[in-house]
């Protein structure tokens, strides 16, 4: 009997204990829990490719898989816009869940882990009046004979964290549509989550 114990027993409980271990980290490391919501990242993509004429859908919005070499859970989602402007490329819009309010910080620092190499642009002037941390960038590399560069805004509304892409040519009319589909896609944030950011607790 004491060999069983001895052999049997004892390991399994220092499993479980470690295991308990563990799963009481993760849980102080995610934080509180986020609001329980109606609606998923899914929803955040307005209905009509940014209601406005000339949008194509070239990726309707689908979910990102756990595959996605964007670190996805499963509950993030993403879209393909192209704009008939040709001053404007490929609009990728991504929008990132989380359950926990500390993942959901993190969540918003991952994305910028993506540009390091960016930096402001004085054309571009967009703020959010919702989002409770929001980063606007462009890269410092231009593509191409038309001086066009890659532009991203990353912000948090809540417990969801939104990306939106886009290669864009540096002047002023181009500028000004990269931000029309920023106001549009910040104005359906408030339209779902309310206009007074969730308190976190």
């Amino acid at each position: 009997m004491r060999v069983f114990v001895i052999f049997f027993i004892i390991p399994i409980l220092l499993v479980c204990g470690c295991f308990l271990t563990f799963l009481v980290h993760a849980i102080i490391e995610s934080g509180p829990r986020t609001p329980e919501r109606s609606f998923t990242a899914m929803d955040f993509f307005p209905p009509t490719a940014f209601h406005h004429a000339g949008y194509e859908t070239i990726q309707p919005r689908t979910w990102l898989g756990i595959d996605s070499i964007r670190m996805s859970d499963g509950d993030d989602a993403y879209a393909i816009y192209e704009p008939a402007l040709d001053t404007v490329g490929v609009v990728t819009v991504f929008v990132y869940y989380q359950s926990h309010w500390n993942d959901a910080l993190d969540a918003y620092q991952n994305q910028l882990q993506y540009m390091t190499s960016y930096q402001p642009i004085s054309l571009l002037t967009f703020q959010s009046n919702r989002a409770q941390e929001q980063t606007l960038l462009c890269t410092d590399k231009v593509y191409g004979p038309r001086n066009m560069q890659e532009c991203d805004y990353v912000a948090r509304y809540d417990e969801f964290v939104i990306n939106v892409s886009a290669v864009i040519t540096q002047d002023q009319p181009s500028m000004a549509e990269f931000e029309y589909i920023l106001r549009t896609i910040d104005q359906r944030a408030i339209e779902l989550l309310g206009p007074t950011p969730a308190p976190m607790p």
